[in-house]
């Protein structure tokens, strides 16, 4: 029984992240809110701030999501070459591929253009970073 909750919870959860970001990619950071979320999948406000807390948890798991899936593209371009050179080129194509795929992602993960600066970031970036130096 257990099991079943907590795929349920995920699905809410996953739901909620994907209303988030298709309000984001319409409106922008600041016009996404929680009540916005909450009439979009017919949950009450309550439901949402109990599984994140407050607006900002919302972002901070949109963030997590973003560094998750560019740290997986930085790591297939890793994996095209062996040469020093040709790695940083592919790591630096797919950065700016990410960038131009997920601007909205990017965004908030960068503190650019409206998305502010959420808390955590900076073990991503170092995350990501030291993945990097390890690969050159």
């Amino acid at each position: 029984m257990s099991g079943k909750k907590d795929i349920l919870k995920q699905e809410i959860k996953l739901k909620i992240l994907q209303v988030a970001m298709k309000l984001v990619e319409k409106s922008g950071w600041d016009n996404m809110s929680i009540r916005k979320i909450s009439e979009k999948i017919q949950y009450s406000t309550i439901k949402i701030y109990q599984e994140f807390g407050s607006k900002e948890g919302v972002l901070q798991e949109l963030q997590k999501e973003g560094f998750k899936e560019m740290k997986a593209r930085i790591e297939e371009a890793v994996l095209k070459s062996k040469n020093p050179v040709d790695k940083l080129r592919n790591v630096s194509l797919a950065i700016w591929d990410f960038a131009n795929d997920k601007p909205h992602f990017f965004h908030l993960m960068f503190g650019v253009s409206g998305a502010r600066d959420y808390q955590k970031k900076e073990k991503n970036h170092q995350e990501i970073g030291y993945y990097l130096w390890q690969q050159v």
